[in-house]
């Protein structure tokens, strides 16, 4: 492993971001351009395997294709030593399995704006014929604004490309993967990473995977992925638009022949907000599911009840109170009467009475109105 201060060409390593099974990422800081960056080194573990060596050159050369503004840019890529290594740009922010975690669900707009970045981004880098393979939250930093940024291109493939990434291991994260890619099919393409990209809607709009995941088993994960309906999102977050609950299940589909072609198929849906409903066969059904999400979210009554009840609770009161009003009124009366006559006694009393049933009313319109609003919530 490299130590902080150590210098490779002209960047200075500042820290160590992270470890993955084919190297570490360090912070560094490009010292003639004085700009940090992220710098990726393949694993001295593997730097004498030439399968890896040429996976780790090839993925240098497919992100060198990629000029998009929400996916990080390749700086260089060069040998120091007896290792290889990637600069890229480094992306500051947040990931979007972090922002899940605090926050739970993700309220429907603001999704819907980070989904649309990452489509975009994806059917960019599908129109040069390139496929992620793992796509994630994790993957996903969150910049100011929202901007997003995508991570690791690290197994990404050309489509229709054999023999490369056939390096024994797993590839990509298997509560993302799409059932093709679990199947480990050849051909995979596009309509993979759409898949992968449903599930993490369907992560940030419920704040939970579409999977039971209380298990360390990865053959009942995969079991669920290729043969369990996905639930309707509504279950765990029931103010999910229909359009998107429908835009969801195209992009989840089992059958990639079915689901949505490309990621600009989904933006054009997402934007017009009328997409054309699946087969029945293909819709999801609600299963139960014994995962609960991160944030239970709070049902709020609707802007309709909330009339009703007020209106109730108005009504209510009116008719309960209305005695009371008539009662504390006619007081008042007797109170101004006996003043104009010098009664100050009779005065003093009606005027005492008054405050009373002025009082009576008030309480009585208090508890009707909480008695109503509760009764309204539990209905």
């Amino acid at each position: 492993m490299l130590s902080i201060g150590d210098e490779l060409q002209n960047f200075k390593i500042l820290s160590l971001l992270g470890k993955g099974g084919m190297g570490e990422v360090y912070l560094g800081e490009d010292v003639h351009l004085n700009r940090r960056v992220a710098i990726k080194k393949l694993s001295h573990s593997l730097v004498y395997e030439e399968g890896f060596i040429q996976r780790f050159k090839r993925e240098a050369q497919l992100h060198a294709q990629l000029k998009h503004t929400n996916i990080v840019d390749l700086y260089s890529f060069f040998q120091h030593d007896d290792s290889y290594y990637m600069v890229m740009e480094f992306a500051e922010g947040k990931t979007l399995s972090a922002m899940i975690k605090e926050m739970g669900p993700i309220p429907t707009q603001r999704s819907v704006f980070i989904v649309k970045q990452l489509l975009d981004a994806l059917d960019y880098a599908h129109s040069m014929q390139i496929i992620h393979r793992d796509i994630k939250p994790s993957n996903i930093i969150l910049g100011s604004n929202d901007h997003v940024k995508i991570l690791d291109f690290g197994i990404s493939k050309i489509m229709g490309e054999r023999g490369l990434t056939s390096t024994g291991q797993a590839v990509g994260t298997i509560f993302y993967m799409s059932p093709e890619q679990v199947r480990a099919v050849s051909d995979l393409d596009g309509r993979s990473d759409i898949y992968s990209a449903g599930v993490t809607f369907f992560e940030m709009l419920s704040g939970r995977l579409p999977y039971n995941v209380d298990t360390e088993s990865d053959f009942y994960i995969i079991e669920q992925i290729v043969n369990t309906n996905i639930p309707d999102p509504r279950k765990y977050y029931p103010s999910i638009p229909e359009y998107i609950v429908t835009i969801l299940s195209k992009m989840l589909i089992k059958d990639r022949e079915s689901r949505y072609s490309s990621a600009h198929d989904v933006i054009h849906d997402l934007e017009n907000k009328n997409p054309i409903k699946p087969s029945p066969q293909y819709t999801p059904q609600i299963q139960r599911q014994t995962q609960t999400p991160n944030h239970q979210p709070v049902n709020l009554p609707q802007p309709d009840n909330i009339k009703t009840y007020l209106t109730q609770s108005i009504l209510v009161t009116l008719f309960c109170c209305l005695p009371f009003g008539i009662v504390a009124i006619a007081n008042s009366n007797k109170t101004t009467n006996a003043i104009k006559m010098g009664d100050y006694a009779s005065a003093q009393k009606f005027s005492k009475t008054t405050k009373t049933w002025v009082w009576v009313s008030i309480w009585a319109s208090i508890i009707i109105v909480i008695f109503s609003a509760i009764s309204g919530g539990l209905g």
